[in-house]
């Protein structure tokens, strides 16, 4: 999670949406698979522990397409054809990829609508009920000193009973404060290997043990057993009703769908999004980039035509950036009394700057359209734990509080939806 208790009262970020065609190559920094960058950020990065048928004329291909129709039931052909044509163009073509058929020949939309119904039925697809498990997105508010918002996700675990958990895409592992571990869930102190870790300011040495979990459920949605951290929080300002924090071993086992407009989380089978189980109406794939612990990183341009790899951090109130970068994108920096601190108690100061960011979609694995936000917050400051993981950017709640956002984190593919 972010490491800092900050709130600047502003305006989210205006959105705008271009088609752009750009040339770019993904960034790849991944990092020795022994390094531990242990932290509860409450800023940025969490804690990661050691160990076919067309011809030459539009005339011609529509003729095909007739000539097809008719050899396939013209009755539920064209009921399928119906449901089809209510689709939009993009909802369509992602549907055919999915299927694993070109529609590069396909230049209107009826031809598009043609060539789904023709394969929905050849492949006869049956629509069956979508694993999907939703609860409503509730959010934390800090300690009156560090006025910040939290995502919430009810942990059961078993007959031991439910506790509230920060949700922290940020961080691979999850962590669970030692009164509950050790009053609430039975794990005597001392269980577990000890492991050293490093914070997002730079907090060394910190005490941590890796522990199995007792068997978790979400909402009723059973989880697979994972490890998990056991670390103090009570330096980092989270109120005490926080019993630790779930990290990407849990929400990876599950295609994540946050509706911050609609304000719910919901949770699909592996896999589900990109089957056709969930709602792609208005998403646009992002263009992702690989980052250290397999955290969701994706492609943005911050000012000066320079493509960065920046981290989707929903355990971060606001956005994080280092200096170099506020300097490229031409942004005036704000020295302010800002400081954050870290889990081991660590304070560092930062400044203010207001920055445009562009994010990247993609479409056959090619660069497509953009997304701009204006004008978002970011603290400036060089986190210890960026530098540990190669990322420059940290995008925070601040980003994502207009929009629909779907992380897929076993396919490595992210889904974004904007609102005005």
């Amino acid at each position: 999670m972010g490491l800092l208790g900050l709130v600047w009262p502003s305006p989210g970020p205006a959105l705008a949406s271009h088609h752009h065609h750009r040339n770019w190559s993904s960034s790849s920094s991944l990092m020795e698979p022994h390094l531990l960058t242990s932290a509860n950020s409450r800023w940025g990065v969490g804690v990661h522990q050691l160990q076919g048928c067309s011809s030459n004329s539009r005339g011609a291909r529509s003729r095909v397409w007739r000539i097809q129709a008719s050899s396939v039931g013209s009755g539920e052909f064209q009921t399928e054809v119906e449901a089809v044509r209510k689709m939009r163009v993009g909802a369509i073509k992602q549907e055919l990829d999915a299927l694993g058929v070109s529609y590069r020949d396909c230049f209107e939309k009826e031809e598009l609508v043609n060539r789904l119904a023709l394969e929905r039925k050849r492949k006869r697809v049956v629509k069956r009920p979508v694993d999907l498990t939703r609860l409503p997105m509730r959010k934390l508010k800090s300690t009156a000193a560090s006025p910040k918002e939290y995502i919430i996700i009810p942990l059961t675990f078993g007959s031991y009973g439910t506790f509230d958990f920060l949700l922290d895409t940020g961080s691979s592992t999850t962590l669970v404060s030692p009164y509950v571990a050790h009053s609430k869930l039975g794990i005597p102190p001392g269980s577990g290997q000890l492991s050293r870790g490093l914070g997002g300011m730079g907090d060394g040495g910190l005490d941590m043990r890796s522990i199995s979990l007792p068997a978790m459920s979400i909402a009723g949605k059973p989880c697979k057993p994972v490890q998990g951290i056991i670390m103090d929080l009570v330096s980092t300002g989270l109120p005490p009703s926080v019993s630790g924090i779930v990290g990407l071993n849990v929400l990876s086992q599950f295609d994540v769908e946050f509706d911050f407009v609609k304000e719910h989380i919901t949770l699909f089978e592996l896999g589900a999004v990109d089957k056709g189980h969930c709602s792609k109406e208005g998403l646009q794939k992002l263009a992702v980039a690989p980052i250290s612990f397999s955290l969701p990183g994706v492609q943005v341009d911050m000012g000066g035509g320079n493509v960065q790899t920046a981290l989707i951090d929903l355990g971060s109130s606001l956005s994080v950036t280092t200096p170099s970068i506020a300097k490229l994108s031409g942004a005036t920096l704000e020295r302010s009394a800002l400081s954050g601190v870290g889990v081991g108690g660590q304070q560092m100061a930062f400044s203010r700057a207001f920055i445009d960011v562009t994010m990247f979609t993609e479409r056959n694995n090619l660069p497509f359209d953009k997304i701009v936000f204006r004008k978002v917050a970011f603290a400036v400051g060089d986190l210890p734990a960026m530098q540990a993981i190669k990322c420059n950017i940290i995008l925070g709640l601040n980003v994502f509080n207009r929009t629909r956002l779907v992380l897929c984190m076993s396919t490595k593919t992210v889904y974004l939806q904007t609102f005005v």
